[in-house]
């Protein structure tokens, strides 16, 4: 059996990395915004994605789908008793890429800008939100990969 890098494919490589620049992703700020009030003070923020319920979510998600991929080798991937691992992962990976469109949308539905007599203010997804949809593609892609070269359906 081969050991490090060796062990897994194009595919473990996408679902591992996707996984730990998802994780990664959660903790940087996923929304930002701004505030001016003309003359009187200032107020700026982000969030990370852990605040919104969908970062949550995609951590147990990308938790999941590092952990079944190590479950999961390539030599194991075309065993016949791993079938129920490897639809459990394309689930998780699929729910990964849900979760990260949709904080995408939520955090950069704050993208708009306001102005009002003397303040003015906007917002937008942050970098976090922008990694967070990157490595819920590369999970998903991964996935669908790893579904094709092992003929799961």
């Amino acid at each position: 059996m081969a050991t490090g890098s060796q062990q897994f494919g194009l595919a473990g490589k996408l679902l591992l990395g996707g996984a730990v620049v998802g994780l990664i992703s959660l903790f940087l700020p996923a929304a930002s915004f701004s505030m001016d009030v003309t003359g009187q003070a200032s107020f700026r923020d982000s969030v990370m994605g852990l605040r919104f319920w969908q970062g949550k979510v995609a951590l147990a998600a990308y938790l999941a789908v590092g952990l079944l991929t190590l479950l999961v080798s390539k030599s194991a991937a075309s065993d016949s008793r791993y079938r129920n691992l490897l639809f459990g992962l394309l689930g998780a990976a699929t729910a990964a890429l849900i979760l990260a469109v949709y904080l995408f949308v939520d955090a950069s539905g704050s993208g708009s800008s306001f102005v009002l007599p003397g303040m003015k203010g906007s917002g937008g997804a942050g970098i976090g939100a922008y990694l967070n949809l990157l490595a819920g593609l590369a999970t998903a892609a991964g996935a669908a990969l790893m579904a094709k070269e092992v003929q799961l359906f």
